[in-house]
């Protein structure tokens, strides 16, 4: 039988989980937690881990590296919505074996997600294979954050400053920030000279 925690701060969205769970042959949820301390007090081993992913990335990532260290064999999936494929690449650098979107999870989806890890040891949402894919195709650039990368990639699709700043749900200040620091580290001074300096053809 294999041994499932849940740590979830949504108890509504726990339960849900929890009851497929234990409808699955060979699989038994033994145990819901609201917090990651929560769980570490249990000195439970387990099988499978249910973790949401929260908004302190750097937090989570040394939660996920210290369980993987006390028990290097647990398979961990994620469950979350976010959108920074860096910050997926590194659950799985780190070696989380799952990433599940969270807004689009569907609970009987359930069995077909463990089968999938059964026979491949690794699952990822439609969704979030989608958004990695999507990242191979920006423009890579060497010493800018992921989010300069996205106004760069804006620029170069003819995006207006306020087009970044809503697509982004940041303010036009912050995408005039971002452009100064991408112009610094890249040694230029305007649009036109981004634009021939990845050879687009300047809008």
């Amino acid at each position: 039988m294999n041994k499932v925690v849940i740590i979830d701060a949504d108890s509504i969205f726990s339960q849900n989980l929890n009851k497929r769970i234990n409808s699955i042959p060979h699989y038994e949820c033994i145990q819901l937690y609201s917090t990651f301390n929560n769980f570490m007090s249990s000195s439970q081993i387990v099988d499978f881990i249910f973790l949401e992913h929260c908004k302190e990335d750097s937090i989570e990532l040394k939660r996920v590296s210290f369980i993987l260290n006390i028990m290097p064999s647990v398979k961990i999936l994620i469950f979350s919505s976010i959108d920074d494929t860096s910050m997926i690449t590194k659950y799985f650098e780190l070696g989380v074996i799952g990433f599940i979107d969270k807004k689009n999870f569907i609970e009987n989806s359930l069995e077909e997600i463990l089968n999938t890890v059964e026979k491949w040891n690794a699952y990822m949402s439609p969704v979030v294979v989608r958004k990695v894919i999507e990242s191979f195709k920006k423009i890579k650039i060497p010493n800018i954050s992921e989010r300069e990368q996205d106004v760069v990639q804006g620029i170069l699709d003819g995006l207006t400053y306020l087009q970044i700043a809503n697509k982004y749900c940041i303010t036009i200040d912050t995408v005039r920030s971002h452009i100064k620091n991408i112009y610094k580290k890249l040694n230029i001074n305007s649009k036109a000279q981004l634009f021939k300096l990845y050879n687009r053809q300047y809008i």
